[in-house]
């Protein structure tokens, strides 16, 4: 008898000890927990109703975050910025200010030694040099760096390695201010063309010469829904990429992660 009540303290002592290190290591859970949600921006009360309701989605979209090479989530959730470039850094403001609406956000010169000393990390080949950001909307910036005059010629946009466009998404509101302010300012413009699945366009040239495009979607309404709208069917893409390779485990593993069926558009 008295081995079987010691066995039983034993057993409750071990219980005891192992829910007093549940409870201590709750408040680390729930701390770690905390900020992944922060990381993830799920604070919902600071989002607004169209982000809420982009989060509250469900559905393919979703599903288009897998990486089809493997199972990673979420690697890149949007542009930074797109750096560009210009030889008269005061013109250039002048135009995405005054013109495009996006405000100067940040203005720097490059630190010395990353132009062309050894902690160039790719930046252009210049000290000294002006580097300035504009809000681009969306939580993205349009950045240039500021060559020296005549150190650098007109590139061409459709060589490899170089951007032939960079298309800014907007709703059909601002969009029309967008072609007032173009026309306003006598810039030429192509558009507004429809380029298909309910999306239209309008296309002109910055005073550097890079070609910019500006875009809205039928029915998005505030609540703009690019990925969605592109989305194909996995067997549209098949359709395509089958001119481009006949393997068929490649074109599995390309489209895997693509709906039955188009969502949108």
């Amino acid at each position: 008898i008295r081995f079987f009540i010691m066995s039983v303290f034993s057993s409750v002592f071990r219980l005891l000890s192992l829910a007093a290190l549940l409870l201590a290591l709750a408040p680390a859970a729930q701390a770690q927990g905390g900020r992944r949600a922060q990381r993830l921006g799920l604070a919902r009360a600071e989002l607004g109703p169209a982000l809420v309701r982009r989060a509250d989605r469900k559905g393919p979209p979703v599903a288009l975050r897998r990486i089809v090479a493997g199972d990673a989530h979420d690697l890149a959730s949007g542009v930074h910025h797109l750096a560009l470039n210009t030889d008269d850094m005061k013109m250039t403001i002048d135009f995405y200010v005054n013109v495009l609406g996006m405000p100067l956000v940040h203005a720097l010169k490059v630190p010395p030694g990353v132009g062309v000393g050894p902690a160039n990390r790719g930046n252009p080949p210049f000290e000294n040099l002006r580097h300035y950001f504009f809000d681009a909307g969306g939580d993205s910036m349009v950045a240039f760096f500021e060559m020296p005059k005549g150190a650098k010629g007109k590139g061409d946009r459709d060589a490899l390695a170089a951007m032939q466009h960079c298309s800014f998404t907007t709703t059909e509101e601002r969009f029309n201010e967008v072609v007032a302010r173009l026309k306003n300012a006598s810039v030429d413009a192509i558009g507004p063309v429809n380029v298909g699945f309910g999306t239209w366009s309008v296309y002109f040239f910055d005073p550097n010469g890079i070609r910019l495009e500006f875009s809205w979607q039928e029915d998005d309404g505030e609540d703009v829904r690019v990925v969605e709208r592109w989305t194909q069917s996995r067997a549209e893409a098949l359709a395509e990429l089958a001119s481009l390779s006949g393997d068929k485990a490649w074109l599995d593993r390309v489209t895997a992660h693509l709906p039955a069926e188009r969502k949108a558009g």
